[in-house]
This record gives structure tokens, sequence and C-alpha cells, in this order.
């Protein structure tokens, strides 16, 4: 709750619980004068001066049906205080007129308790101390000496004294409490319009997620059949064209860079349909199948040699090693960390992939002699749309969408492994990408049905 927003509407809410209870004192002032009329014509034929109080009644009367108007008018807190001097002035004239009327002082601390529930505990006492010699000016000013009035005077002006602390004890009790309450109801309030709000919020981007995981969904789809037919006209063309010419030609060497940006621009829509399920799914589904980790490596690393065949591309690893994974999902991986590491080595220099057989798992790491990860950026590299660039302000040097390493990661999680960088130590620049998996997975519980969360997808980053 925002103590900005808070705090005016807990003032407001204040206001309008003291005006409705001025409007209800002056529902109680009117029954009073309707009972003391009565009592007076009916009872108060011994009562001195009981025409002089059924007028004083009617006074209250009139001065009670103003105080509505005068709420529509003025501010709550100064109608109140004039609510109660008139009270005491009216009080004050009943000990006056009724003097022969003992008890007629324990008016003054239905005022007082009136006070206090109004304005609190140091306006109760200070209204008990006025009331106390209000009363004491009255008794000495009619009461004859040695009259019980006299008498008993110390006695009632200390019980009014009293009276006023024990009734501002009492209020703050009471008026403590219901500004606690107050403020919990406006906080529940408040946190209920946030709650509504926050689910409008939440609504409201899941239907972005939804259409943007269409929309990546339809044009990733429309996109790979034109691309997947100028791949394979181009393939076969280059085909045509090594066989029926000996030595290279222009239209040769045009065709494969015609291949070679197909099969780029391919690469980016197959990673931009991965991503875009894997946020559907929360997660990299595998299905894993029994195969040996060693002849992947070794096709691989044979594959991309092939398409780098300037650059030297060294495996070691065992003859063997037999693992229960996702084939194709375990070979992606491979294929994004080797050529990544080609790709940040843009001045030449060795590519190392090895295998290590663990008791109950396989590691597999590729290091490279390129331009390595400042200390700084290597949490975020596996974040989505992130690279690392050559240097400040230059722009993404080497292109791509960074979402490699941000699939990679997903899918050796998905087998219940993980993944890291770090540099490489042993030529003393580069860096070293590695991944543990354990030699059987299985299929993680994925939500086939979307995250109720905004996915990472819409904020997140990824990819060297």
């Amino acid at each position: 709750m925002q103590p900005s927003r808070a705090t005016p509407d807990l003032a407001r809410h204040l206001d309008d619980e003291m005006r409705t209870q001025e409007r209800q004192l002056v529902g109680v002032r009117l029954a009073v004068v309707v009972l003391g009329i009565g009592f007076l014509a009916l009872f108060g034929e011994p009562i001195q001066g009981r025409f002089a109080l059924i007028g004083l009644l009617v006074g209250v009367a009139a001065y009670s049906l103003l105080i509505p108007v005068l709420l529509t008018r003025l501010p709550v807190g100064p109608v109140a205080a004039l609510g109660v001097v008139a009270d005491m002035a009216t009080v004050t004239g009943v000990v006056w007129l009724a003097s022969n009327v003992s008890d007629s002082y324990l008016f003054y601390a239905l005022v007082i308790l009136g006070t206090a529930v109004r304005f609190g505990m140091v306006a109760s006492i200070v209204a008990s101390m006025a009331m106390s010699l209000l009363y004491l000016a009255v008794v000495l000013a009619t009461a004859e000496p040695d009259t019980a009035l006299r008498v008993l005077l110390p006695v009632r002006v200390l019980f009014l004294v009293t009276f006023g602390v024990v009734a501002g004890l009492f209020s703050r009790i009471i008026i403590g409490r219901a500004a606690a309450n107050s403020r919990l109801l406006q906080r529940l309030q408040d946190e209920e319009q946030e709650r509504d709000d926050l689910q409008d919020r939440v609504a409201r981007e899941q239907h972005a997620q939804r259409a943007k995981d269409d929309f990546l969904s339809v044009v990733s789809h429309e996109l790979r059949t034109p691309l997947t037919s100028i791949q394979g006209y181009s393939q076969l063309l280059e085909a045509r064209l090594r066989s029926a010419e000996r030595d290279e030609s222009k239209a040769l060497a045009h065709v494969r860079v015609i291949l070679s940006q197909v099969t780029r621009m391919r690469r980016l829509v197959d990673d931009l349909l991965d991503v875009n399920t894997i946020d559907r799914h929360g997660g990299a589904r595998i299905e894993p199948v029994d195969f040996d980790l060693a002849d992947v490596l070794r096709d691989a690393v044979a594959r991309v040699a092939r398409e780098q065949p300037a650059r030297e591309i060294a495996l070691n690893a065992p003859v063997s090693l037999p693992v229960h994974l996702d084939r194709e999902r375990v070979d992606q991986v491979l294929s994004n960390l080797i050529e990544n590491a080609v790709k940040y080595s843009p001045e030449g220099g060795p590519i190392r992939v090895a295998a290590i057989d663990h008791p109950h798992e396989v590691e597999v790491r590729v290091s490279d002699n390129g331009l390595g990860i400042p200390a700084d950026q290597r949490e975020h590299i596996f974040e989505r749309f992130y690279q690392v660039d050559d240097g400040p302000g230059r722009g993404r040097r080497f292109g791509g969408l960074g979402l490699g390493l941000a699939i990679s990661r997903a899918i050796v999680e998905g087998h219940g492994g993980r993944i890291w960088t770090e540099v490489n130590a042993e030529a003393g620049r580069g860096s070293v990408f590695a991944f543990r998996m354990p030699r059987a997975a299985e299929p993680a519980d994925l939500n086939l049905h979307g995250s109720d969360e905004p996915p990472p997808f819409v904020t997140g980053s990824a990819g060297r």
C-alpha cells in the first residue's frame, strides 16, 4: 500500500465517520429534548423554573437542527467543537435553573463523555476541568452556605475531573482501536484493488504472450517452407555444377554463398521455433533413446570441420560413451557450442572438443583461443538475446539472434544437467563451454498448456 494514496483515503474515511457521528448525536439530543419536555410537563411541578427549563430544551432542539446544515458548509471539527460548547452552556443553564435538584451536575458527565468520544483524552480532561469550574461557580452563586450542595461540592468537582480522566482513557482505547480498524480496512481495500489491477495486467500479458506465440509459430512455419525449397534446390544445383566442372567456377561459388545464407536463415527460424516451444512448455521437451555419445561427437566435429576446412578442430573422447539421452537435442547443443567457438575465434586458433566419462554422468567441454568473455558478462551469457560484443558501442559484430546458448541451457537442464562457461586457463585466452548430464535422463513433467506467469521470453535475453 502506497502511503501517498492511503493517507488521504484514511483521512477522508475518518472525516466521513465523524460527520456520521455528529448526525447521530443530533438524534440523541432531540430524543433527550422530547423526554425532558415530557418529564417537566408531567412531573416537573416541584422543580424551580420548569418553564425556563422547557425553553432551554427548545433552544437545544434549535441548535441541534442547525448542526446538519453547518456540516454541509464547514469542516466537521469546528462544528463538533461548537456542539460541545453549546452542550456545556445548556447543562450550565440547567444546573442554574434547577438548583434545587441535587443531581443535575451529572448532565456534565454526559457532555464530558461526548467530548472524549469526539476529540480524545486531552480534550476530555480539559472539558472536565472547565465544567468543574462552571459547576463550582454556579453552586457558589446559587447555594447558601452549609447546604448540601455546598458540602458535597468538593466531592462532585473531584468526580467530574476524575470522570474526565477515565472517559479520556476509555476514548483513547476505543478511538485507537477504531483508527486501527479504519487503517486495516483501507489497507484491505487497497490490496484488493491492487490484486484486481495485477490480475488485469497478468491477463493482458498472457493474451499478448499467446498472440506472440501464435505469430512466431505462423511466421516461422511460413518462412521454413520456402527456405527448405531454396536450400534443397541450392544443394541440387551445387551438386550438378560440381560434377559438370572440374575447376572452381564463379557460378559454383555463388551457389555456395546462397546455400550458406539459406542454411543460416534456416537456423535462425529453427531457433525461433525452439524458443517458442520452450516458452509454451516451460522447458525443453526431450525424448531419450539409447545411443553412443562418442559417435555423435565425431559426427558433429566432422560436420563443422567440413564447413570450416581452414580451422583445426580436434576431438578427444573415449571410443564409446553409451548414454540414454535425446540424441537430436544433444547434437543441437554440440553444434551450437562448436559453431560458437569458431565464430568467436575470428583470428583462427584451434578448437578443442573433449568428452569425460564420469561414473554416472558425462561431461563435454568445448574450448577456443578466441575473444573470451569478460568477467562481468559471464553471468548473462546464457540469457536470451544476449551477445558478447567486441567493444562498447560497436553493436553486434558477429550477427545472429543470440538464442543458441539459451536454447542449449534449456536442453541441458531438460536432461537434468547443467551448463557453464569458464576461462580457457590452459591456453591463457579464450573460453571453455562445458556441460554435464546424467548418463540416463528421464523426460521432465513440463507444463503443456503454458504457464500462468509471463514467460521470460518477453523480458529476458540470451546467447553468446
